[in-house]
């Protein structure tokens, strides 16, 4: 549903995009900006004047000349244009775009000065963020204050089969519903918040799954990337604890080439990684010998 035209999209942009600098602008200010935002394009002169002869005009020369006046004069009365008046109901003129906004509570006028308001804003938002989703293609979009977009994204994954999942700032909040509910065996995080790997760390090895499973750690990457096994990647606007507190996307990356470049780039990225925790399953398969020797520090 359309809340409002683009004329008021445009209005309530350039009023809050004004007042957010520091500056109130005047009513007759708004108003010249909204009657006419584009610059005034030129009028030609007398040098620029075009004379174009017509069929008729040629023909009414011609008759003059070889003294068909009578002629001439009937054509001429035939060629006048018949002018009367004609009755009809009284118009109203088109409300001001100005007063428009202020009947609807978008804008306020103090002292002849124009202010958007809480309620302006709210829709400058919406609006913002329509015209966000009609111009870029997206498959999903997540917005902010949605409390069920992590579920959105949780099932989008669910679909995708055996995959893995590149997020630089993934934590235990996220694990459990990501290891449940999805079949996802690799996740590769980022090495920034070490509060986020201790958690990770502590969580991990106490996780129960069939399959087999690993979290390991890179500076590879810095945007999130869900890597089913075959298909398209998809990527994901924000990591998994940003979902639902920002205006994020979910989109498919569907050009072959694209697509094989980030799996490329994420199977280097992965054997190049280091461990975060240690699986159940993974630690009954290797013997502990095997996993200091691999690991070198015994950790």
């Amino acid at each position: 549903m359309q809340l409002a035209d683009s004329t008021a999209h445009r209005a309530l942009s350039y009023v809050s995009t004004v007042q957010r600098h520091g500056y109130l602008m005047s009513v007759t200010e708004f108003e010249a900006y909204m009657n006419g935002p584009g610059r005034r394009p030129g009028i030609p002169g007398k040098g620029e004047r075009t004379v174009v002869t017509t069929n008729i005009e040629r023909a009414i020369a011609n008759w003059a000349e070889r003294g068909l006046q009578p002629l001439l004069e009937g054509v001429t009365r035939a060629l006048e244009l018949e002018h009367r008046q004609i009755p009809a109901t009284p118009g109203m003129p088109g409300e001001r775009v100005v007063d428009w906004l202020l009947r609807l509570g978008w804008l306020s006028d103090g002292g002849g000065k124009v202010r958007i308001t809480a309620l302006g804003e709210a829709i400058l938002a919406h609006l913002e963020a329509e015209s966000f989703e009609q111009e870029v293609p997206f498959d999903v979009v997540l917005d902010k204050g949605d409390e069920l977009a992590s579920g959105r994204v949780i099932e989008e994954i669910s679909q995708l089969g055996p995959c893995a999942v590149v997020d630089p700032y993934f934590s235990i909040d996220s694990l459990l519903q990501v290891v449940q509910s999805t079949e996802v065996d690799r996740i590769l995080t980022g090495t920034f918040d070490e509060k986020k790997l201790a958690g990770l760390d502590s969580a991990v090895p106490r996780v129960e799954v069939e399959r087999t499973f690993e979290v390991r750690k890179s500076d590879a990457f810095h945007d999130r990337f869900v890597i089913p096994d075959a298909g398209p990647i998809w990527m994901l606007g924000t990591s998994f604890t940003g979902l639902g507190k920002r205006l994020s996307v979910m989109i498919q990356v569907k050009d072959d080439v694209a697509a094989r470049a980030i799996r490329t780039a994420f199977e280097e990225a992965w054997k190049g990684a280091g461990p975060v925790g240690q699986p159940p399953a993974l630690a009954e398969a290797s013997p502990e010998p095997q996993l200091a020797e691999t690991n070198g520090t015994g950790e």
